[in-house]
């Protein structure tokens, strides 16, 4: 049986790190965080590079979750964004 959750299990096949743009998992997962009531509270991700490859573009992409209610914590670096010391990993 497929959970509700499963469809917010996403990816960008084959597309760069480097930029924001072609981002079709990466969108589609900010407007689901933008949806009242929010499908989750929580993002996973394995490691900040999954995000972005720019720190720029990971803080920015934190705050705009944050705005929405959406925590992210990133497993392989073990970082809560809503730890302090959070920022100054980058």
């Amino acid at each position: 049986m497929k959970h509700a959750l499963d469809n917010y299990v996403l990816s960008d096949i084959d597309a760069s790190g480097f930029t924001l743009q072609g981002r079709k998992g990466l969108l589609s997962l900010l407007a689901a965080a933008k949806r009242q009531p929010r499908p989750f509270d929580c993002l996973l991700v394995d490691n900040t590079s999954r995000l972005s490859r720019h720190p720029v573009h990971v803080l920015h992409l934190i705050d705009s979750l944050a705005y929405y209610g959406v925590q992210v914590y990133f497993a392989s670096e073990q970082l809560n964004s809503e730890d302090a010391p959070f920022a100054f990993f980058f």
